[in-house]
């Protein structure tokens, strides 16, 4: 039998649906899919180590920057389910802000390549990606519900990995999903000629729900919390722990270490076929909240402790109207920092 390909649909590039061929910039999509995908990435970094053009920089296990259109740091804009992540306190250079986002929350990742300011502001300079998390799925009539659990343990990285989560639907009127990962890597196993990399395992736990409520087959109501907190993670290689690899320096610090948590809390309301002057609306509401604790000890035995807190305050208002020339997509964005 002839096989059929669908065409492949992308929000990101533009802000409204639209086939990834038509679209005005290099694009990729990633299916992480939860823990149903195939590849179980150990953080939302990993996650874009295959797609063409994006390198990986990694300063330590519990850390990773993508590269994209050769730009890193602040000069690239992470997104979840439109919401942009990057606040006034984001480093220049790598940094470790996209692995707070559990990949186990993740449906899929668009990733644009090349500038998108004019569509998302400042920091859309290298590229843009927008980690599009899990929905409840498996409506149907009445009450349904499942649950499921997933663990992994891996040798080489001294890990064990948790996550339980449930979904319960009411008819097609009501969706809820529910659940929480736990995270314990160990220090990294080299093999036989590098061995056990002291300092480089941490942990993580994260907790997310996500509601919706469908009035009508035209309105969303969307309601979702999602919490990461991630326990001493070393720079490794920024203290004496740290390997020399052909000839590179080793740190001095005797310790570095960073704890840090994110939450994202957000309102949203959506309206398909509103008028004939109308596509769709889009309303939201979003809060964020990001802290980052350092303790350095340097190697005069100076006791370093540095302290950042972020509530982000964040409106969006979006509108597609039709014309004879094709679709206007237009709005505008609000975000406020309390540093």
């Amino acid at each position: 039998a002839p096989t059929t390909w669908l065409d492949e649909v992308l929000v990101t590039a533009t802000r409204s649906e639209i086939r990834s061929f038509a679209a005005p910039y290099s694009v990729n999509t990633v299916n992480v899919n939860g823990f149903s995908g195939n590849r179980m990435y150990r953080t939302t970094t990993d996650a874009l180590r295959d797609v063409p053009g994006v390198m990986i920089q990694k300063t330590s296990s519990a850390q990773g920057s993508p590269y994209i259109r050769g730009f890193t740091g602040y000069r690239t804009l992470m997104l979840a389910d439109g919401i942009r992540l990057n606040n006034s306190t984001f480093r220049d250079g790598p940094n470790q802000y996209w692995n707070l986002i559990d990949p186990y929350t993740i449906d899929r990742m668009e990733v644009v390549k090349g500038p998108s300011s004019v569509l998302y502001g400042s920091d859309a300079v290298g590229g843009t990606v927008n980690a599009v998390l899990r929905r409840p799925d498996g409506y149907g009539d009445g009450l349904q519900g499942y649950r499921q659990l997933y663990a992994q343990v891996a040798s080489a990285q001294r890990s064990y990995v948790g996550r339980g989560e449930a979904v319960a639907t009411y008819g097609p009127w009501l969706g809820i999903m529910a659940g929480g990962t736990w995270k314990d890597f160990g220090d990294v196993d080299g093999g036989r000629r590098v061995g056990i990399q002291e300092k480089t395992g941490y942990g993580v736990c994260s907790g997310d729900v996500k509601i919706e409520y469908h009035p009508d087959a035209t309105t969303t109501w969307t309601f979702a919390h999602y919490q990461l907190y991630e326990d001493n993670a070393w720079r490794t290689h920024a203290t004496i722990y740290g390997l020399s690899w052909d000839g590179t320096a080793v740190g001095t610090d005797l310790r570095r270490v960073i704890d840090e948590g994110r939450s994202l809390s957000y309102a949203r309301y959506r309206k398909d076929r509103l008028s004939e002057c109308f596509d769709s609306i889009e309303l939201t509401a979003s809060f964020q909240t990001l802290g980052e604790e350092q303790w350095r000890t340097q190697s005069n035995g100076r006791e370093i402790r540095d302290r950042t807190d972020v509530n982000t305050y964040g409106l969006g208002m979006q509108f597609v109207t039709p014309s004879k020339i094709g679709k206007w997509t237009y709005g505008a964005e609000w975000y406020h920092d309390e540093v």
